[in-house]
């Protein structure tokens, strides 16, 4: 019941997010776009490159696969979500400043949705939180030095999850940072067509609804957990 409570606040905040004046986009913008900062010329390839979204990205990888040595790693990473989130959404109010308010409005529409799924998603409120306790028993496994084996890796599941999760944590995470570089270096959403945008977003946002919700179940197939409970 906690779970579905959670996920009837977090639509209730996509859908509040989506509906908010332009003044507050504003004052996100203004406090989380990073402005210039960053962004640099490179004279060799006459290019130009965003430095802190990329050491963002790279801090984001290290933090996906060594999550699970940190505690209370989920409140941890619902902070950087959220962050993340804040500076993604500061960039697409100012890259749709000078569109149309219907355009303006479903870009962060479908920016609020991506999100959304993506916190309940990584977070495992899709599939009852399936991935917390094998995890936990990773660590057991990887402090008693037991994960270190051929055998480990072929008959438990264990290490499956802590990948699996790592995969949640970083992709929704990537993807923002992404379109936040695009947008700061580009000034403009990452899609060559409008139509072509709101249709990768959605592949997007199903992407992530599928490997939350099916993910962790199909690897207890493969490892036939069930088999195994009833030979127990």
């Amino acid at each position: 019941m906690g779970d579905y409570i959670v996920m009837g606040i977090v639509g209730i905040l996509v859908l509040v997010m989506s509906v908010l004046p332009k003044t507050v986009y504003n004052g996100i913008t203004y406090t989380f776009s990073m402005h210039k900062y960053g962004i640099r010329k490179i004279q060799r390839y006459r290019t130009t490159t965003d430095t802190l979204a990329n050491c963002i990205i790279g801090v984001l990888v290290v933090f996906s696969i060594f999550y699970c040595f940190i505690p209370f790693y989920s409140v941890v990473y619902a902070i950087l979500f959220i962050l993340s989130y804040l500076c993604l959404l500061a960039q697409v109010n100012r890259v749709t400043s000078k569109k149309t308010q219907q355009v303006a409005r479903t870009v962060i529409l479908l920016n609020n949705i991506f999100a959304g799924v993506c916190f309940l998603g990584a977070l495992g409120f899709m599939n009852g939180h399936m991935a917390d306790g094998v995890i936990n028993q990773f660590m057991l496994d990887f402090h008693a030095h037991k994960v270190f084996g051929i055998l480990y890796l072929l008959q438990n599941r264990t290490w499956m999850y802590w990948l699996f999760q790592g995969i949640l944590f970083l992709f929704p995470l990537f993807i923002m940072w992404s379109h936040f570089k695009y947008m700061r270096l580009e000034n403009s959403v990452k899609a060559v067509y409008f139509i072509t945008y709101i249709l990768k977003m959605l592949f997007l946002i199903i992407v992530v609804v599928c490997f939350s919700v099916g993910a962790f179940e199909f690897l207890d197939k493969v490892y036939q957990v069930d088999a195994l409970k009833k030979l127990a």
